[in-house]
């Protein structure tokens, strides 16, 4: 499970979750200012793919205390990722429709 956040600029993995499987960190901590959480954090490198979209994840990702925070999400899909489609909500079914951009 993963939220679609338009208003994330990069994706992120929840803290215990990268610590869980070990993700190794990389590149320097970044910055963050959001709903999310405040500071810096680390980023992780992860090798996975959105199964239904057939989309990497991109290298890197940010580790936020995502569910320390009551989020109810593990995994933020931002923009980084999003924006490699053009998406189309249905307001009524509910519907997302991701096209390759």
């Amino acid at each position: 499970m993963a939220l679609l956040d338009t208003g994330a600029g990069k994706s992120c993995i929840d803290l215990t979750i990268a610590r869980l499987f070990k993700l190794s960190e990389s590149g320097k901590p970044q910055p963050v200012s959001g709903a999310t959480s405040n500071g810096m954090f680390p980023q992780f490198a992860i090798d996975a793919r959105i199964p239904l979209l057939d989309t990497p994840i991109p290298p890197r990702v940010l580790g936020l205390p995502l569910l320390r925070n009551n989020f109810a999400f593990p995994f933020i899909i931002g923009r980084d990722i999003l924006c490699l489609y053009r998406m189309t909500v249905n307001g009524r079914t509910g519907l997302i429709q991701f096209v390759w951009a």
